[in-house]
């Protein structure tokens, strides 16, 4: 080999060296990143499946926010009255009713009710670590859950849920209506016969902001008759006194409990 063949030769070796270099850094690091992107992956399955067994858990509910939801949690569980009065009839509780019935099947469980994404979650999160949140906690399901109809008959009469005496489902206002129209007074007929009437059940939603299901239907501690404010002894005719079912509390009795 004559010495102009040896320098090219050398010369193509050396020209030929940083390119292989590169490809073989990058093929490490490709590697690399391939095995974090599937760590990644595996992690965050693995955490979202937990994270969704664990969140249909009531316990979840105040694994860590104590204050303000050991009191719910415990109403779930045990059957208490977040705020006890004298009658206290837990069995009553409307927690307790759902909590031994069904929806579409499956148990009836917080998050049924109380739907939430890990968005929404993190917002709660966040007013805990901060304290930017009232107590007592909101009552009225129309301002907690954000509900978009005016009584929150959207947010109660969900497919599966309720049914009348016949089996019947209940999913709409007339057919809420129709289940209790056998009532001296029905206390879901909001749009009342005269116009007098409908004016003075207007004052509930006008004048105190909400009148929803959860007016009467106070699911974490005793329900209140919200008809028997007016259609009680002593305020009205015998043929319109609202029927107060057992263990429920009257409006005078709600409001002497609250008192305490």
């Amino acid at each position: 080999m004559s010495e102009e063949e040896l320098f090219e030769k050398l010369e193509e070796e050396v020209s030929e060296t940083p390119e292989e270099k590169p490809k073989k850094k990058r093929s490490l690091k490709f590697k690399i990143l391939m095995v974090a992107i599937i760590v990644v992956a595996v992690l965050g399955v693995a955490g979202g499946s937990v994270y969704l067994i664990f969140h249909d858990n009531p316990n979840f509910c105040n694994a860590v926010c104590h204050t303000p939801m050991d009191p719910y949690v415990e109403s779930y569980l045990e059957g208490t009255s977040v705020n006890a009065n004298e009658k206290n009839l837990t069995a009553d509780l409307s927690v307790v009713f759902h909590k031994n019935q069904q929806a579409n099947g499956k148990d009836i469980l917080c998050v049924t009710c109380h739907d939430s994404g890990i968005i929404e979650n993190m917002r709660e999160g966040v007013a805990w670590v901060t304290g930017s949140y009232e107590l007592p906690l909101e009552m009225h399901l129309s301002s907690a859950q954000g509900v978009g109809d005016k009584y929150g008959v959207e947010f109660c009469l969900k497919s599966g849920c309720h049914t009348n005496d016949a089996g019947q489902p209940i999913e709409d206002a007339k057919a809420l209506q129709a289940s209790t129209a056998d009532e001296k007074v029905n206390p879901h007929l909001m749009s009342a016969p005269s116009e007098i009437d409908q004016m003075q059940h207007e004052k509930y939603y006008v004048e105190g902001g909400l009148l929803d299901c959860s007016s009467c239907h106070q699911t974490h501690e005793q329900s209140v008759m919200l008809c028997t404010e007016c259609h009680s002894e002593g305020l009205d005719g015998e043929a319109r006194i609202a029927t107060v079912p057992e263990g429920w509390l009257t409006f005078a009795e709600s409001v002497k409990a609250k008192k305490k």
